[in-house]
């Protein structure tokens, strides 16, 4: 087994365990979006885009090489699931959004800052806005 595959499969069990405990934590309450909600969303995309890595690779002829990104976008997602809590939702966003414009697509540093600030401002008028939902955007000091 390649390690594309190897971390691909490892993508897809923890997505399916983060998907568990989004079910545990509930997806409405009250009205409003649960605090299981982001999370479900965030695994079922996991889940699909490893299992599209999984087939792509499986695909590939025999010589295919160690490719290091899928292990560096989960260590990137962890790293900013590690900040959040204190740093709040808009600082962690900014610099992981930045991170893998720049440099996982490989696009310009100027189109990634860009992109990371207006995917961010989205984000906190979509949460705080149209879901209603109370996040943290700013450290607590």
């Amino acid at each position: 087994m390649s390690p594309t595959v190897i971390s691909a499969l490892v993508m897809i069990v923890l997505s399916l365990a983060f998907g568990y405990g989004s079910y545990r934590l509930g997806f409405w309450d009250y009205g409003i979006p649960g605090s299981g909600l982001l999370p479900m969303l965030a695994s079922a995309v996991l889940l699909v885009l490893a299992s599209i890595l999984l087939v792509q690779t499986w695909r590939e002829p025999e010589g295919e090489t160690f490719r290091p990104m899928p292990i560096a976008a989960l260590g990137l997602i962890w790293v900013y699931s590690l900040l959040l809590p204190w740093l709040g939702f808009a600082i962690p966003t900014v610099i992981m959004l930045f991170i893998w414009v720049k440099v996982v697509f490989g696009r310009p540093a100027w189109l990634a800052a860009l992109l990371a600030v207006l995917l961010t401002l989205g984000g906190i008028v979509l949460f705080g806005t149209f879901l209603d939902t109370p996040i943290e955007v700013w450290p607590n000091v």
